[in-house]
């Protein structure tokens, strides 16, 4: 089975075209899957419409340094069984939806860690390894899409040891668990738990073309 880690830094428009694709390949093994990487692979792109103010203030990549590259209709990856990111489901639809098993450090982050103030990857790296130098010399690249990558990393390997996972299809179940919200967060009921929510505003929830397939299953596993 193959594994990728990967993340994208985006153009900010609709849709989001990639400009920087970064992922590895990890492998399992007796010390589980997280001690060896291969196929790391970087790569920019340049998409039909220019960036947003607010993604290049993300990510710093300036048009006239995507002049030369291919375009972003050409990004792919290869094939994969599982695909893990940081709030995977952004990279994967950004990539074209790829058939795969996907796996979110983010959504469980927020499980593993309750008690964070932030979830972003700097801020868990440095709640993680420690408020200091050395991780604010390792941080200091974020949003550079292979460094983000490198980040996601560690606090993928936190979760494994914290949990004592120790094979992939353990970890997808657990990121599935923890993808199921037991409290709203959107809306005028945002930050009621989802048991709480009243059964009209639930029934409008369910009318919705685009409900989250997450939500839906909170609302039949508390609601019903």
């Amino acid at each position: 089975m193959t594994t990728i880690l990967l993340d994208t830094e985006t153009n900010g428009q609709e849709p989001q075209e990639p400009i920087e694709v970064a992922w590895v390949e990890l492998e399992e093994g007796p010390a589980f899957f997280l001690n060896r990487k291969t196929n790391i692979h970087i790569d920019r792109y340049k998409p039909e419409l220019i960036s947003t103010y607010g993604a290049l203030a993300t990510h710093h990549i300036m048009p006239e340094e995507l002049r030369k590259c291919k375009p972003s209709s050409e990004a792919i990856i290869p094939p994969t069984d599982y695909l893990i990111g940081h709030n995977v489901d952004f990279d994967w639809q950004v990539m074209g939806q790829p058939p795969c098993k996907r796996i979110c450090t983010l959504a469980m982050a927020r499980v593993v860690y309750p008690r964070v103030d932030s979830y972003s990857l700097v801020a868990l790296s440095y709640y993680l390894r420690g408020a200091n130098l050395l991780v604010k010399d390792v941080v200091k690249n974020a949003h550079c899409a292979l460094d983000d990558v490198a980040l996601c990393h560690w606090i993928l390997q936190a979760i494994v040891d914290e949990r004592y996972i120790t094979d992939m299809e353990s970890l997808y179940v657990f990121s599935e668990k923890c993808r199921i919200p037991e409290i709203i967060s959107f809306g005028k009921h945002k930050g009621t738990p989802i048991w709480q929510l009243p059964k009209s505003y639930v029934q409008w929830l369910l009318r919705q073309p685009d409900l989250d397939p997450y939500l839906q299953k909170a609302i039949e596993k508390y609601c019903r």
